[in-house]
């Protein structure tokens, strides 16, 4: 009997073709099997968020699995999270100052984050708050109603979250916070605004600094605007300390219903131009 070869290419032809045959019966009949298991295991799929911080539960979770892009519906493979794309997403929050992002076995995101700490409103825009190092971000809903002041910058266009705002406008804004925040000022009287958008006016005269003071004396409110110069703003607040003991007095001896709104002009030195207006 003649024994027919086989040629060594048809041969290895032969052998390659079954292997895929054998692989794809066993991928067809077993990889389904396996799917459904994995897909049933929770330790395989994100099931939940555990946040930390300064603040406990400063934001809301689903707020969290939002910017996360993680939904019940839809859960995300462990294997497909990126952690240090996730970090990126929080600090895409302009009421996130810092983030940190770790996965933890089985199922679990731990968020640790800072929020922004907000010092005043900003009024040239609504629902606009600003922190100590100038950065914008919105307050509601994010935080609970605050007595804050309020700024007036005269911004011509809104420079964006997350970008800190430089200039003369804002430094001078941050070093009257810092002494309204005093306690030689704030123990005496509120300063509810400072209104820079006129520190650069082309009229000398027009050039001004203005904070609206508010005494609460006696359950009465009595409102103040202070006009100060941008060079002895310093000084002219000292004036106004020595002045308001002479106000208080007077103020205390009138009816509720007589209080008047005053504009007091301390730009010149050693003189203070009082107007009244009644409300």
């Amino acid at each position: 009997m003649t024994i027919k070869r086989i040629p060594l290419s048809k041969a290895l032809i032969w052998i390659f073709g079954s292997a895929l045959v054998v692989n794809g019966v066993a991928f067809y009949l077993f990889y389904p099997t396996f799917f459904q298991k994995e897909r049933r295991d929770p330790k395989a799929f994100i099931t939940a968020i555990v946040q930390t911080g300064p603040e406990s539960q400063a934001l809301n979770t689903d707020y969290l699995a939002e910017l996360l892009e993680l939904s019940v519906d839809a859960p995300t493979p462990m294997k497909a999270f990126n952690v240090k794309s996730a970090t990126q997403k929080l600090l895409d929050s302009p009421v996130i100052q810092e983030a940190s992002v770790q996965l933890v076995s089985p199922g679990i995101v731990y968020v640790d984050y800072t929020m922004r700490h907000p010092v005043a409103l900003l009024s040239d825009y609504e629902n606009v708050a600003i922190d100590a190092t100038g950065t914008l971000f919105p307050f509601t809903p994010f935080y609970s109603p605050k007595n804050l002041p309020e700024i007036y910058l005269g911004l011509e266009e809104f420079p964006g979250w997350n970008m800190p705002l430089e200039g003369e406008k804002i430094a001078l804004v941050f070093e009257l916070l810092d002494i309204i925040e005093a306690p030689v000022v704030c123990d005496l009287f509120n300063i509810k605004s400072i209104d820079v958008s006129n520190l650069f006016d082309p009229s000398i005269g027009k050039r001004e600094v203005v904070l609206l003071a508010e005494d609460h004396l006696d359950q009465y409110l009595y409102p103040r605007y202070l006009r100060l110069s941008s060079k002895n703003y310093r000084q002219e607040l000292a004036n106004y300390l020595k002045l308001r003991e002479a106000l208080v007095e007077k103020e205390r001896s009138q009816k509720a219903t007589e209080i008047p709104t005053k504009i007091i002009d301390l730009r010149i030195p050693h003189l203070a131009f009082i107007d009244e207006k009644l409300r």
